[in-house]
């Protein structure tokens, strides 16, 4: 290289007569010398220059599979320790095997390309290809056809032109997945698998909860302290009048710690839920220690700043073995995608459940229209309050907002023995 030549940021720009190739990086970035004029790059040259789509208003780097350099007909320019770690060197990868053929739509009178290496990618199991198209099934629950399809079909057809792929959706009353076929390439059904996870994880944000997991302890010891704190709070007097409402506190039979909320929408995701929990039954029941666990209930708490505007009051509980199951059981629902990573007291998916038990909530006095209350007296007074021990004997999935008129308790999807 000549010392006078200027070699900017990128390799963007250089002056004429300079030189007719440099080196960055360890690789070769090709310059064309244009007369009169500044050199232009070729930008899939650079180490790491990827391509990139767009879902909306967000730009998503593509998808970087292991290709071979002797046959690739595009050269994305990814340096081969980049991605290296992620795949076996000994695997084909999708690219190698089933090339993308954009443009060109095959018809019933194409044959079948007699490479023998034409075949389903292991890279990539989502999709399938039979000689002519691809194609792949992808799970969305019922409650969101609706959103996937659009006012008038314009989610669905706007998903159809930007993928290049065609959707069969189960019409109303009808179970299965939703199917996607492509005449045109293998990435263009990746990424309108990519965009249907999207769409649904998105709605999932919005849409409201229907279960809990939860650990009752309506035991008959409970039970009977609380009724007792319950009479001494309506007849204290210091306690103000709005504040000694019997509404808000809440039912001594349906008393319990919730694990985690969830969205189920359909059977196929209840049956997923209890799935997982049966899976995990093994691990869960590992922390339980060998004698009955007993667990003390006692105190009186809130989450509120201030004292005379709360909108809960719960009682703690204080237990190692409880908690890892409570922990354990709540990460494994996350990861299924069955409960939010995040919740009120829950930051993060590695967040402890913070165990109590409910005694007065302004939402049962009005459920419309909830209004904190004054607790001041109620914290100050009743702080160390006792409310004895129970055992817990099992773990449920319940339906929010719902109860059974025989038992007073909700409505259980499941039960699961702690023993």
């Amino acid at each position: 290289l000549r010392q006078d030549a200027y070699l900017g940021p990128g390799l963007r720009s250089i002056p004429r007569k300079s030189v007719t190739e440099a080196t960055r990086c360890g690789r070769i970035a090709r310059i064309s010398l244009v007369p009169t004029q500044r050199c232009s790059i070729q930008m899939s040259s650079f180490p790491l220059y990827v391509e990139t789509y767009k879902i909306g208003n967000r730009v998503y780097r593509r998808t970087a599979y292991k290709r071979n350099d002797s046959k690739r007909a595009e050269d994305v320019g990814d340096t081969p320790d980049v991605y290296a770690d992620e795949y076996d060197d000994e695997d084909p990868s999708c690219s190698d095997v089933i090339p993308a053929k954009r443009g060109r739509q095959l018809s019933g009178d194409d044959e079948e390309p007699a490479d023998p290496a034409l075949k389903l990618c292991d890279s990539d199991p989502r999709v399938s290809y039979d000689g002519s198209k691809y194609t792949a099934e992808i799970y969305v629950p019922s409650a969101f056809y609706g959103k996937l399809i659009g006012t008038r079909g314009t989610t669905r057809r706007e998903l159809e032109e930007s993928t290049e792929c065609r959707l069969t959706i189960p019409r109303k009353g009808q179970k299965g997945n939703v199917e996607i076929k492509s005449f045109v390439g293998l990435e263009n059904v990746q990424r309108c698998l990519d965009r249907i996870e999207f769409l649904v994880a998105e709605a999932r944000k919005t849409a409201p909860l229907t279960h809990f997991v939860a650990v009752p302890c309506a035991q008959s010891e409970i039970v009977q302290s609380f009724e007792l704190f319950k009479e001494a709070v309506i007849n204290n007097p210091r306690v103000p009048e709005e504040s000694r409402k019997a509404e808000l506190f809440t039912s001594p039979i349906k008393m319990h710690i919730t694990v985690c909320v969830l969205w189920l929408f359909d059977e196929e995701e209840q049956k997923k839920a209890i799935d997982v929990i049966n899976e995990c039954r093994g691990d869960l029941l590992a922390h339980l220690p060998s004698t009955p666990l007993e667990i003390e209930v006692s105190g009186v708490e809130t989450w509120e700043d201030d004292p005379k505007n709360v909108r809960v009051l719960f009682s703690v509980i204080r237990s190692d073995p409880l908690q890892r199951i409570c922990d354990l059981l709540r990460k494994r629902l996350v990861i299924a995608g069955l409960s939010p990573k995040t919740e009120k007291s829950l930051s993060t998916i590695e967040s402890s459940v913070r165990m109590h038990v409910t005694l007065m909530k302004s939402l049962y006095a009005d459920r419309d229209h909830p209004k904190p209350f004054d607790a001041e007296v109620i914290l100050e007074e009743y702080k160390d309050y006792h409310f004895g021990t129970f055992t817990p004997n099992k773990i449920v999935v319940c339906s929010i907002n719902t109860v059974v008129e025989e038992t007073g308790f909700y409505e259980q999807l499941y039960e699961m023995a702690l023993q």
